[in-house]
Parts: C-alpha cells; structure tokens; sequence
C-alpha cells in the first residue's frame, strides 16, 4: 500500500484532478450541510421551513446532475470540458445566492438547484483518476481522491471564524445573529474555490473514458 500510495504521488495529474474535486464539492460539504439555513434565514430572511426547503434544493441537483454528468461523459467520450462548464455555472450561480442578486423565493429555489446540478460534475474526478495509473492501483488512486475531495470539510470551522469576526454582539432567540456583509465576506470562498477549479481544469489533460 505504502509502495503504491508513493508512486501515485509523484503524478501532478492526480493532484491537479483530486483539488479540483474537492472545490467542486464545497458547495455541498461546506454550504449546503452546513451553514446554508442559518444563512438563509439570517439574510433572506426566510422562516426555518423554507430554508431547509431551499438548502435542500441543492441536493436535489446533485442527485439529478450526477447521473446526466456520467451519461454526458460516457456519450461523448469527454470528462475535462464537462468539468470545466459545471464549475464556471456553479461559481457564477453561488455568487448569486451569496452576494443577494436573486429576489424571488422562487428563482432562489431554482438557483439552488442548478448550482447542484452544475457542481455534480465533480462525481467526474473519478473516472478520471482511475485513467492516470495502471489497473493494480486503481483502488488505491480511488480512495485518495476520495480524501483529497473530503479535505474540504475543514473550510467549515474558517466558515465560522470569519463569521465571528464580523458578529457586532446581536443575539436572537438565543441564535448569534451576523450580517449579509458578514456572511458575503464568510462565503466568498465558496464561489472562489469554484472559479479556481475552473481555472485548474485547464491543466487537467482530457482522458478517454473507452479507454480507461
């Protein structure tokens, strides 16, 4: 194993593809399952019920968008391209929740939606990784992108400090209340993360998937 994880470490590929993946993710991992209700009701203002509601619209793109990515990829025999559009619509999309370009709940709720949709182009990084080394390492090349993917969980706490940070004392109902320019300022990672992986995908080297 030790052996195996060495040789896969000296592959740039597999590194470039792993963060991709972990950026891709952040959306889901660190804004939906984390901190997306409080900010919805904090700065959209929209009671507990509809902000689940909408968070989870999020997840229910990425349910939708995971399989027509794999079926778009396996099609047209195309991972990078894919990859790349699903990032810049995600980035684009999350700015707009974020910086409070959207108005109607309605449109919030289709946003969410297709920032899931977009961003479950990360499922992509696997396929991709598998290409990269030799079928005797395609375990091992599987599970540390699956690591490296994860690696975002520890935005959430930064999440959380920056948004300490900009808290002025107010407490409601016993729950910290922050500003939109607190949360704007606690999220752009979001988005920015999104438009790294972005640009990244252009040193990410097209796979065949009939090959791989």
């Amino acid at each position: 194993l030790v052996r195996d994880i060495l040789k896969i470490r000296n592959s740039s590929q597999f590194w470039i593809n792993g963060i991709i993946g972990s950026l891709l993710f952040m959306p889901t991992n660190v804004f939906a399952s984390m901190w997306a209700v409080m900010f919805f009701k904090q700065t959209y203002y929209l009671p507990s019920t509809q902000a689940n509601a909408v968070s989870s619209m999020l997840f229910a793109g990425w349910a939708v968008g995971a399989p027509v990515a794999g079926w778009l990829a396996a099609k047209y025999n195309k991972t990078v391209i894919f990859i790349r559009l699903g990032a810049l619509i995600s980035s684009i999309l999350l700015s707009f929740i974020i910086f409070h370009k959207v108005d109607s709940i309605s449109m919030i709720h289709l946003v969410m939606f297709f920032v899931g949709f977009a961003s479950s182009v990360q499922v992509l990084v696997f396929p991709i990784a598998t290409s990269f080394f030799d079928q005797k390492l395609v375990g091992t090349a599987i599970s540390l992108t699956n690591m490296l993917v994860m690696l975002n969980t520890f935005l959430s706490p930064f999440v959380g400090f920056m948004l300490d940070k900009s808290w002025d004392g107010s407490i409601q109902n016993g729950e910290r209340i922050f500003s939109n320019a607190g949360f704007e300022q606690a999220l752009l990672m979001l988005p920015l993360g999104l438009f790294i992986s972005f640009l990244l995908s252009f040193f990410l080297r097209e796979i065949s998937l009939r090959n791989s």
